[in-house]
């Protein structure tokens, strides 16, 4: 049986808001949001057998919309 190489790539980036900003998911809440009590991340590993590759990328996030979605699927294309 031919063995398949694997290469693995990780990484992680600090996504918390520098500025004062509403927060999704508290609409009773009035007023923006001006203190961190935990910061959020986006993650990524990509996976790749030397034909094809692959990656998952999470986010501490609620959501995305839809343009936002559109622009990051276009980056991981390029």
């Amino acid at each position: 049986m031919a063995s398949t190489e694997l290469s693995a790539g990780v990484s992680g980036v600090d996504i918390t808001p520098g500025r004062p900003t509403t927060l999704q998911g508290y609409s009773s809440r009035d007023g923006l949001a001006t203190d961190v009590c935990d910061r959020l991340a986006g993650r990524a590993i990509v996976l790749n057998d030397g034909t094809t590759s692959t990656s998952i990328v999470s986010a501490d996030l609620i959501g995305l919309d839809v343009t936002s979605v559109q622009r990051i699927r276009k980056l991981a294309e390029d």
